[in-house]
Order: C-alpha cells, then sequence, then structure tokens
C-alpha cells in the first residue's frame, strides 16, 4: 500500500493510505464478486471500515452490480451456509492435503469466518493447527536432529562430569539457553527425546559419585564425603540439602 502523512502546526498526523495494494484489492474482489458477502462482512474479512470498502468498490465500478449481496446468514448456491462453506474447506484439504488457518483466511475468507462462529469444532477437525502443521514438524525435526548431534558430542569420550541439562544440550546444539524451554509444547518429538537423555540433580549425583565409588574400588578402597568434595565441585548447600540422599548413596556404594 502506499501511504501519506501530513505534518500540521508542527505535529505528524495519522497515517493516511492513499493507493490500496493489490493482495487487498484481489481479497476484496474475491469476497464481494465471488464469495458474494456483503459490503460490512467484506470489511470484517479486509480488516477495514465498509466506508473503505465502499469507496474502493465505487472506484472500480463494481458498486452497482445489479447480484444480491449476502451476508454470513444467508444461503449459498441453493444450500446451507454451513455445507455450502465446508465445501469450500474440504474442496482446500483434497487440493492441499493440509490447510492452516492462513490458508483459510487468505483462500477461503468467508468459510473460515463462519465456521469458525458457528461450527468451530468440525473446523478444527479438518485443519492442522499451528502446533500440528507441516512447518512445525519440520522445525521439530530439524531441532531434534541436531539435539541429537549434541548429545552424541557431549557423550563422545563416555558419560561427561557435567550434569546433562537442557541448557547444555542446547548451547552444544547451537541455541540460547533456554530455547528448549521455550519451544517444549511445539516441538513434541524434540520434547519426547529430551526426557529420556536429561539428568535431574539425583541422577546425575547418583551417577558421578558412583563413578568415584567404581575407581575406589579398583583400588580396594571406600569412598567418603571426603572423596565426593574432592573430586565434585559442589556448593555447601547442595551438601545441606541432598544430605540424606548423599549419605544413604555412599553407604549403599560401600556395602
Amino acid at each position: 500500500m502506499v501511504y501519506k502523512r501530513r505534518y500540521w502546526q508542527k505535529q505528524l498526523r495519522a497515517l493516511h493510505i492513499v493507493e490500496y495494494g493489490h493482495r487487498w484489492i484481489n481479497l476484496m474482489k474475491r469476497c464481494f464478486c465471488e464469495e458474494m458477502l456483503d459490503i460490512p462482512s467484506t470489511a470484517s474479512v479486509l480488516k477495514s471500515t465498509p466506508r473503505a470498502v465502499r469507496m474502493q468498490l465505487r472506484k472500480l465500478g463494481l458498486l452497482g452490480m445489479p447480484k444480491a449481496r449476502k451476508n454470513s446468514r444467508s444461503h449459498y448456491e441453493g444450500a446451507e451456509p454451513k455445507e455450502y462453506y465446508k465445501a469450500q474447506v474440504l474442496a482446500l484439504c483434497e487440493q492441499h492435503g493440509e490447510v492452516t488457518s492462513g490458508m483459510l483466511k487468505r483462500d477461503a475468507p468467508g468459510a473460515y469466518k463462519y465456521l469458525y462462529k458457528y461450527d468451530l469444532g468440525w473446523l478444527h477437525a479438518h485443519m492442522a493447527l499451528n502446533k500440528d502443521g507441516k512447518r512445525q514438524r519440520d522445525e521439530d525435526a530439524d531441532m531434534l536432529r541436531r539435539v541429537q548431534n549434541a548429545v552424541a558430542e557431549i557423550c563422545s569420550d563416555g558419560m561427561p562430569k557435567r550434569q546433562i541439562t537442557p541448557g547444555l544440550i542446547a548451547v552444544s546444539a547451537g541455541y540460547v539457553v533456554h530455547a528448549l524451554g521455550y519451544h517444549a509444547d511445539k516441538r513434541p518429538l524434540t520434547n519426547a527425546y529430551l526426557n529420556t537423555v536429561v539428568e535431574s540433580r539425583e541422577n546425575w549425583l547418583a551417577r558421578r559419585i558412583s563413578a568415584i565409588a567404581h575407581e575406589r574400588k579398583m583400588t580396594g578402597e571406600t569412598i567418603s564425603i571426603a572423596d565426593v568434595k574432592r573430586e565434585m565441585s559442589l556448593k555447601p548447600t547442595t551438601f545441606v540439602k541432598y544430605d540424606i540422599f548423599l549419605k544413604e548413596l555412599i553407604e549403599q556404594l560401600n556395602e
């Protein structure tokens, strides 16, 4: 679109649309001439005002068309509007294999608006929601591949001394620290894999202390809290928080 803004009395006024873009015009023609929507319904689809739509239709010579305008409750081609719009959605599903809200708003704006209001359950059952769309699945598969490679790199020399956390995996995979947490609900494959490799604090402590105890047993020695403090750079608060857990673990390993 082409905009204009006036400067009046040392103040910038609101933007004014001088020329509407071809995509806006084409969508208006489709709504008004093909979908046979009335001006208020067309304006709603275009997120504009009836006055603006009416002016553009008048400029194009379409306002005086002798066809009856129909609103969202009208009948279409001898059928109920619900059946008419469902047929549009099914046709798009057959054509593209998968239909998203963006495709429906672009290719069948009247159908999306009507079914969203009057039969949302049916609409959701026949379209791919954002979290189930092809783009989301592709991004999930790409993230899963990068995460698996990162975990393989972390464990390339055996189990690392560090705790395997989402942050460590994210950084190793080239993401920001909290990226995996941000996208957990949109990446089911990646999230399921992370649940199998990410260590809790207790699991990490058990793994590391067990490794230290194994080294001591090779020389016929037992493990103590002093060995843990010397081998692991744990904060004093960790020993306080996991005091009972550490004592029971060390006792089991020394048996």
